[in-house]
């Protein structure tokens, strides 16, 4: 009768465990996504580690392509101004379309060819703060566009252009460091491991375990 109620205890322990460990895996994002993102507006200053959604109105460049080892392009890195600086978001290769559409619409705009932009593109992920070489990919890029844009007045005239590096990179569709999809489902996993645990808690504590095994073996006799 003991070793029953010792193994729902050690079940329910060890359920617990593997819910914790699938959300410090997935870097807790699971609570990140229930309270939702905290909506960027201008003007704020974007934090590592948060879980934001900011709504672009320009595209300036892409800068850079992520590939796989098979030569198949993954995700973008596009430049965009994010209240008074620049940041880099790193696009899935499935939001490509929705990403060019708005550069060229943000081309045609700084070159007069339209005086509105079509839409606004909504961006929810997580930001954190560039590594060296993509911090170093957007100071280059820039430093070859500072002066147009200077002189286009996008931008006012500085003498150091690093005043308008945010240092921060927007992980679109991410959350805690990883696909938001999987946070999910590692949140749903967890619940489910909690609720069982708690289940298997309350039977061992309540001695149901026992009392099961007592009527059956009345019930054999």
């Amino acid at each position: 009768m003991k070793d029953r109620k010792t193994m729902a205890i050690w079940g329910a322990i060890c359920a617990l465990a593997l819910a914790v460990l699938l959300l410090a895996c997935t870097g807790f994002g699971a609570f990140r996504l229930l309270r939702g993102p905290e909506t960027v507006t201008e003007g704020e200053i974007l934090e590592d580690g948060a879980y934001v959604s900011v709504d672009l109105a320009f595209v300036m460049d892409v800068i850079g392509v992520e590939r796989n080892a098979s030569g198949t392009e993954t995700a973008y890195y596009a430049v965009s101004p994010v209240g008074d600086t620049f940041v880099l978001v790193r696009f899935p290769a499935s939001d490509a379309e929705n990403m060019r559409t708005l550069e060229d619409a943000t081309d045609a705009y700084l070159q007069g060819q339209s005086r509105t932009l079509p839409f606004r593109l909504g961006v929810t992920g997580a930001a954190r703060n560039m590594d060296e070489d993509t911090a170093e990919l957007l100071a280059r890029w820039f430093n070859e566009n500072g002066s147009w844009m200077s002189q286009a007045g996008v931008i006012a005239a500085v003498e150091d252009y690093g005043t308008y590096l945010s240092g921060i990179e927007i992980d679109s569709g991410y959350v805690g460091g990883v696909p938001a999809g999987l946070a999910g489902a590692a949140g749903i996993a967890a619940a489910v491991l909690t609720v069982g645990a708690v289940a298997a808690f309350i039977v061992a504590g309540t001695g149901k375990i026992d009392a099961s095994r007592k009527k059956r073996g009345n019930a054999d006799g």
